[in-house]
């Protein structure tokens, strides 16, 4: 029994595309949601995330698809061991798992910091998109645009 094409259904041309969209050297390293937020900027408009997503994974190119990026190593952070009174200190109280919650943000810690001329900072050390008024990093959270974008 011959089962019938879907007269919306995508050409071989049209999945050619966007496997050539998102292997090109612009896009290689960009997820299909900001492709299609870049794209859409621009005035282009091939299909929806979804498809994209769709005819990535018959590609077999859901996931990375170059080999620009070296495996991932887990960070661990130093161990410090202290053997006896006075050895270890630690200024940062996350270490003690307060999770940025009452004691990070209590007025009467904030007062402490300040009066030791310390500030509070809630960024998250080597990671790239953790700058507020980037103008490159397309937050998905933000529908796909710089947070510059969305402040202005």
């Amino acid at each position: 029994m011959r089962r019938l094409q879907n007269p919306r259904a995508l050409t071989a041309e049209e999945r050619r595309q966007i496997i050539e969209v998102c292997t090109s050297e612009r896009f290689k390293d960009t997820p299909p949601g900001e492709i299609i937020a870049i794209l859409a900027e621009e005035g282009t408009y091939i299909a929806s995330e979804r498809t994209f997503y769709r005819v990535l994974k018959a590609a077999g190119l859901v996931n990375h698809r170059t080999n620009s990026r070296p495996a991932r190593r887990c960070y661990q952070p130093p161990e410090l061991k202290a053997t006896g009174p006075d050895q270890v200190y630690t200024w940062d109280i996350t270490w003690l798992h307060s999770d940025n919650g009452n004691p990070m943000r209590g007025a009467t810690f904030s007062v402490w910091l300040a009066t030791l001329g310390m500030f509070l900072s809630h960024s998250r050390p080597l990671v790239k998109n953790n700058n507020p008024y980037n103008l490159t990093h397309r937050h998905s959270g933000l529908g796909y645009i710089t947070p510059e974008q969305r402040r202005r």
